[in-house]
Parts: C-alpha cells; structure tokens; sequence
C-alpha cells in the first residue's frame, strides 16, 4: 500500500555536467530559493559518501533521455518527453499496488474481520511512527533532483541520507517500545508494528534515491519486487498453516528487504562506498525537512484519523470492514503517485536551471493528468463498488460500498492536491504543501470531533470532505502567489 521504487532503463543515461553550465553557483542558487521560500537561512542536505573509486559511470547521475535533450530555440523539452516518464512509473505504481492489493485480498481472506482489523490498525499506526522517515524520503527526492548533474553532491546526498534514516529508525524504534511498554499500544501488534516500521524504513529511503536518481530500474524493482516477495511469502504460508496477524505483519515488513539485498548485489548504488557525514548536506535535508515534517504529521493524520475513529469508536470488527473500501480506494493514489514521483525532481531541477517556462508546462500537464484519470478511474470503482467488496473479500464487506464513494471522490480531490503541493515542494515552497495537509487534518479531526463517528459513511464523508476542501485552499494560495514567481 506505501510507495516502492525504479532504476534507469533503455531510454535513461548518464546526465552530463551540462558543459559546464551548471556551476556551483546553480546549486547555491536553488538552496537559497528554497531556503528563502520557507523563511529559512540557505543551506540544506545530510550524510556523504566520499573517496571510493567507482567503475564506471555511477548511477547516480542516470536520468531520462528527454532530461538531456533540451529542443531547438530554447531548449524548452517537449511535452510527451515530460509526460513518458510520469505514464512509466504511474504504470509501475500500478503493478505494485496491484500486487500489494493482494495481500491485503488474502490477509481478509484468511482471516475474520477483526483479525483483519489488527493487521490493518498495526500497519496503520506503523505509518504514524513512520512520520519523520518519510519527511527524509521526501527531501532525498527533491535534493537528488536538484543535483543530479553534480557527482559529488549526488554522492554526499546518497551517504548523509542513509546515515540520517539509520540513526531516525532507531529512535523512532525505542519511542515506540517505551510507549507500548507503558500501555500506549492498545490495538496494535508490537512485534509486528517494529517489522512494519523496519522495512517500510529501507523501502521508501531506497525507493525515493531511485525516484531522485530518475533510475526506473531500482524503483520498479523495490516497489513491485517488495510487493510480489510479500504476496508470494504469505500466500505460501497461508498455503501451508494457518498464519497468525503477527507473521502477516512480519512478511509484510522483511518482504522490503528483498528486492533491496538483491539490487544492491547486482547493481549497487550504496554498496562499497565508504559513507562519512557532511555538515552541510545534514542542514540541507533538515532546513527542507523541518517545515515538511509538519507536513508529513498532517497527512499521515488526514490518511488515519478516519480507521483511528472507526477503530475508537466501533471497534476492531467495524475496522476491517472499513479497511476493505479503504483498501481499494487507496488504489488510486497509483495515478498521482506515479506523477508526483516524476514532477518533484523534474520541476526541482527545470527551476533551479531558470527554466521556468517548462517546468510551469510540467506542472500543468502533471495536475491536469493525475486529476483526469484518477476521476475516470474512480468512476468505474463507484459502479462496481459492491461486486468488487462481495466477490474479492465476502459478503460481510458489502457494508463498505458507501464509505467507498466517500472515499473514491476524496482521492480525486487528493490527486490534484498531491500534484499541485508536490510541485510547490519541488519548486522550492514547502511550506504550501505544509499548509494545505495541515488544513485537510485539522478540519477532518474538527468534524471527527463535532460530528462523531456513528457510522462508515461518516468516516468516509469526513475523510474527503477535509481534502476537498484543502485543495479549495490550496489553490488559493497559489492564485496569491503563483509558482512561478516563486524564483524570481
């Protein structure tokens, strides 16, 4: 259900320095745009990786072929250029959720509702823990993309950035098991939220070096080989004996580590380079990190608070059952997941070039796309609903189907929101993306609070009403000040 990641293929090749042209004054540049933007001092980046001597081209510096064929009279790219890299890992996204899907299919399968419940709520509250690691996976996307071209910043970024989520996984770790030491945990499985927390940890830092790097290959094989090593793993188990909740959670969580160990053998990108920790790249991640980790609290808020009351409220049983409609609806967030993917590290890199013009084409094309098919895409859900909650987990979860179309219309309005906020990020505005999630959870825990939780449809009205109307905000921060202005 969370983010994978892909590697460079036939259509990808080393990005040369630009003959020159982008200098370190485009890189301090884009720093200062940034920092400036969320009323920050310039400067931001994390551990380095130095000194190993690399055969060959490091894949680092692999990107699109598009990225290094600028057209005649400007060099403006083209618009297909901009859009087949956001159709790959949209399809990518695709194949993996799709996969992913089956093991949650599965685990509603081999277990009873509330059993489901657990998986789901430990999973669930997994992606809370998980907040701060997320906000470094974020920022690791926007500074790769921003310097890709440079070999020894993309080196720095990929050492510091692996340093970073070591030392923030063990902490975030040891909270967890204090807290649930003290009785905090109720709900939750704790072995099997740590193997959660771990693998979703490896996965996305190494999924978004592979969307920063705009390396299809890594990314494909993290997201989609992750989710087949996890649906193979329990489907092989549940062939076998009956699992518990506990092993689910934990071939959830170690199936990341698979196609990680696999692809660092064959083709390493961190492997072998012996990894030192830079001051100045720790500040860059962290002054873009700080105003995105608010962010961050906001939407894993927004994407919970509505299993979180279920849960409080009706219990494990009414858990499951919500998760079922939760489950496919989160099945659009394919399309803007796919797009944002591309859109963050290519408007980062066309704005920090000066290239304003292509990267407002990107932006509009990115926005334009996510929101048009994620509505047809959820159309087709909202008709099929019942069959698609009867047939795939049983007739128990027909009680869903209205929650669903809350839900399915909620994702529409997030697919525009995401492309929008993750543009600003790339283009060096954090804090829009802050503000707008901030809003959508604030008003969803504000409806939560007003209006209770006395039924699923409640849930799902609250959960897309709050980002309706935080994509209504949003757009009207960026008709104050639009992007584009936002380098000068």
């Amino acid at each position: 259900m969370r983010a994978r990641a892909i590697c460079a293929e036939n259509w990808t090749r080393c990005w040369r320095a630009d003959k020159g042209r982008r200098s370190s004054a485009n890189a301090i540049s884009a720093t200062t745009n940034t920092s400036t933007a969320s009323g920050l001092p310039p400067g931001r980046h994390v551990p380095v990786v130095s000194g190993a001597a690399v055969k060959g081209p490091p894949v680092a510096l692999a990107t699109s072929v598009d990225d290094a064929r600028p057209e005649a009279g400007g060099g403006a790219p083209r618009g297909f250029g901009e859009a087949r890299p956001m159709v790959w890992l949209t399809g990518v996204e695709g194949v993996a959720r799709i996969l992913s899907f089956g093991f949650y299919l599965l685990a509603a399968r081999v277990f009873e509702p509330q059993d489901f419940g657990v998986v789901q709520y430990t999973i669930t509250v997994a992606m809370l823990a998980f907040g701060g690691l997320q906000v470094l996976a974020t920022a690791i996307v926007r500074e790769l993309g921003v310097d890709r071209a440079d070999e020894a910043r993309t080196r720095a970024v990929l050492g510091s950035s692996i340093a970073a989520a070591v030392v923030l996984w063990g902490a975030t770790s040891l909270l967890w098991l204090i807290a649930a030491s003290a009785g905090l945990g109720g709900g939750t499985d704790t072995l099997g939220l740590l193997a959660v927390l771990a693998g979703t940890a490896a996965f996305q830092v190494y999924y978004s070096i592979g969307r920063g790097l705009g390396d299809k290959r890594r990314q494909a094989a993290s997201y989609v080989g992750a989710s087949l090593a996890q649906l193979i793993a329990f489907g092989a188990l549940a062939a076998l004996t009956n699992p518990t909740t506990t092993q689910a959670l934990l071939i959830f969580g170690g199936s990341s580590f698979v196609p990680v160990v696999i692809y660092e053998w064959i083709s390493p990108v961190l492997r072998g380079w012996p990894l030192t920790v830079s001051r100045d790249v720790l500040r860059r991640l962290w002054l873009l990190g700080a105003p995105l980790l608010i962010a961050q609290v906001g939407y894993l808020l927004w994407n919970s608070l509505d299993q979180l009351w279920v849960h409080g409220s009706l219990g494990s049983y009414s858990v499951g059952i919500y998760a079922s409609a939760k489950n496919l609806s989160q099945g659009l967030i394919i399309v803007p997941a796919g797009i944002t993917g591309v859109l963050l590290p290519r408007v980062a890199q066309l704005s920090s070039e000066g290239r304003s013009a292509a990267a407002r084409r990107v932006v509009i094309l990115g926005t334009a796309g996510a929101a048009g098919v994620s509505a047809i895409l959820a159309l087709m859900l909202v008709v099929l609903r019942v069959p698609l909650l009867t047939d795939l987990f049983g007739s128990p979860y027909a009680g869903a189907s209205d929650a669903l179309v809350a839900q399915a219309c909620g994702m529409v309005c997030y697919a525009a929101f995401a492309s929008l906020t993750m543009a600003a990020v790339g283009w060096g505005r954090p804090r829009v993306y802050t503000a707008g999630i901030a809003v959508a959870a604030a008003l969803e825990a504000a409806g939560f609070v007003i209006f209770g939780c006395r039924s699923l449809l409640t849930a799902g009205v609250m959960y897309s009403a709050s980002i309706a109307l935080a994509l209504v905000f949003v757009l009207g921060l960026l008709r104050l000040r639009p992007l584009w202005g936002a380098n000068g």
